[in-house]
């Protein structure tokens, strides 16, 4: 960032406010030139681009030096600027051009303006070869225009870089009633108009396509086009474009904004702007009551924790002695647990998976010979070994292995430590996405009725244990739907019916919960539905939960609770019934 001030000079050395109203009948302070210092030199239009040290320059000392604001632009500068002469397309001009491409604002309008007023008079046209010479001296030392050329980079190749997309999606219409037509047929339309003679115009172009690229790829889409007033002058004349770069940004066929120049922040700003008005965001992310709730961890709650190791390996092998090949087999399994980080993300071993494929096979036969009642260690084992990467790949190849625990479990009575241990098993499916999608996504029905079975049943167990570990499965299903959310935005693909069921069944269980643990984790499994829910076309969840009477419901629990609990729930009891309403 590099501060912009307007070094403005009298070529007339006073003379023009001593004489010129007796000689032209009006008060002309003086003929301006004018030039711009930033990153410590010098700029300014003269028989060419020419650069010096500030106030180094022929022209002597300033007579004002304005303040232009602060500019992000690099500090290389590529002007093609050989045409402008000083009366006509003069210095004025030229840092005018600068001032805008740098910090988007124009010069004061009395110095752009004086050289044609003062054109327009005797005296003006007398002093014209005077003042030429005055500003074209030959013999200058600093830098000029074609050794700015030389550059060790093209300004196009050195503006801040916009790190996205790159690949132009934009629009060359090349009449107005083109423009008008793409203006009418697209939600959000973003038009620059340039000229080729326009050099701010070539620096600032790429940076535009790439934000009209970048905005595109999304969900939002954003039409962009660019318009050459020099060739499409019917255009420029329709929309009043007066000088270039012109940005102009339309909404439903409306105008939105415009602003001339080539100030990238402006710019990147004023398509934010367009964006938020043609794809405003969720209205719950305008509501910053709902903190706790935007807050909420989206990370599954898995039961990792393990006792001694070599002890449940060894209860597997008493309850499988009668098997010959098992101890080993599960000897190998154990050496999986032990290698294997479950952090890791690491592709696993073909041994490992061959390791698995063999002791899968032993389960199998294990847990129709053993009593459900004595099958606790055997499917803890399998829980931990969900967690290592062999085993949810295993298991993401064979779901089937894993559904018929899960069935088992929803369509018979089954011992407490077998229920528990099945649906730690279920929970631990959701430590890797690939696995669980076999579960919990609408290509796999089967499988996700089984499980939501399995919820359902057990949130109305009249065990605490098994209530809360099943309320652990519905709040990992409802982050996995906040995730998709959040990643996805609208183009996240909702399955109401089966949302409809999980929540509702999650708001039976609420009603007639007591303990404050389990009541939380069923409060936040209802934030994580509700909120971010579709509002174009709008989810049923809002409505539906309004119907069950949650409002009323989370009253009652927070009343039962005591001043501890409370303190917990309250908060984001309260943030959910604001959520609701």
């Amino acid at each position: 960032m590099a501060s912009v001030q307007l070094y403005v000079y009298d070529l007339s050395q006073g003379m023009a406010r001593q004489l010129s109203m007796g000689l032209t009948g009006r008060q002309i302070d003086g003929i301006w030139h004018t030039s711009v210092v930033a990153f410590d030199m010098e700029v300014f239009f003269g028989q060419g681009i020419h650069i010096t040290a500030p106030g180094q320059s022929h022209h002597g000392t300033p007579v004002e030096k304005v303040d232009m604001g602060e500019t992000f632009i690099p500090q290389e500068v590529f002007l093609d600027a050989d045409k402008y002469h000083l009366l006509d397309n003069n210095c004025n001009t030229f840092t005018n051009d600068v001032c805008q491409f740098l910090t988007g604002r124009t010069i004061p309008a009395h110095i752009t303006g004086l050289p044609s007023e003062f054109m327009n008079t005797v005296l003006g046209q007398s002093l014209r070869p005077m003042i030429d010479s005055m500003f074209m001296p030959q013999n200058i030392p600093d830098r000029t225009a074609s050794q700015l050329s030389a550059a060790p980079a093209p300004v196009q190749n050195r503006v801040a870089p916009h790190t996205g997309n790159t690949g132009s999606t934009l629009q060359y219409p090349s009449t107005s009633s083109s423009l008008d037509q793409l203006i009418a047929n697209n939600k959000a339309v973003a038009v620059m108009f340039t000229s080729a003679t326009c050099p701010p115009c070539r620096v600032i172009a790429p940076e535009y396509e790439s934000m009209i690229a970048d905005i595109s790829s999304g969900d939002h889409k954003v039409v962009g086009a660019k318009v050459d007033v020099g060739t499409a002058m019917g255009i420029g004349q329709s929309y009043n474009v007066r000088v270039t770069p012109t940005f102009m940004f339309f909404h439903d066929g409306r105008k939105l904004s415009e602003f001339k120049g080539a100030d990238r922040r402006q710019l990147q700003s004023e398509i934010e702007f367009l964006v938020y008005t043609a794809y405003p965001p969720h209205p719950h992310l305008r509501q910053t009551h709902l903190r706790l709730i935007a807050e909420l961890p989206t990370k599954p709650i898995l039961f990792a924790k393990h006792g001694d190791l070599i002890r449940i390996t060894g209860k597997v092998k008493d309850l499988l002695a009668k098997n010959p090949e098992a101890a080993k087999i599960i000897e190998d399994t154990h050496g999986i647990l032990v290698s294997e980080d479950q952090t890791s993300t690491s592709t696993p071993h073909a041994s490992h998976l061959a390791i698995l494929a063999r002791w899968s096979a032993i389960l199998d036969e294990a847990l129709s010979s053993v009593p459900s009642t004595d099958q606790f260690p055997i499917l803890d084992l399998v829980r931990l070994v969900l967690l290592r990467p062999s085993g949810y790949t295993y298991y993401g190849q064979h779901p089937d292995k894993l559904l018929a625990f899960f069935s088992a479990a929803a369509e018979t009575d089954m011992s407490k430590p077998s229920v528990l241990m099945t649906l730690r098993i279920a929970a631990n499916i959701f430590a890797n996405p690939s696995l669980q999608s076999r579960f919990i996504t609408a290509e796999h029905s089967s499988e996700r009725s089984v499980m939501t079975s399995l919820v359902v049943k057990y949130l109305l167990s009249s065990d605490g244990q098994i209530r809360q570990t099943a309320s652990s499965i519905a709040y990992n299903m409802a982050t996995w739907v906040a995730q998709g959310r959040r990643r996805s935005g609208t183009s996240h693909v909702e399955d109401e019916d089966w949302q409809v069921e999980l929540v509702s069944a999650v708001i039976g269980a609420l009603g007639q919960e007591q303990e404050a643990e389990v009541v939380h984790r069923l409060v936040s499994t209802l934030c994580h539905f509700i909120y971010l829910s579709p509002i174009d076309p709008p989810s049923p969840l809002p409505e539906l939960v309004q119907v069950l009477g949650l409002h009323g419901i989370l009253d009652d629990k927070v009343k039962a609770l005591s001043s501890q609990e409370q303190d917990r729930c309250l908060k984001l009891s309260r943030e959910l019934q604001r959520l609701i309403e």
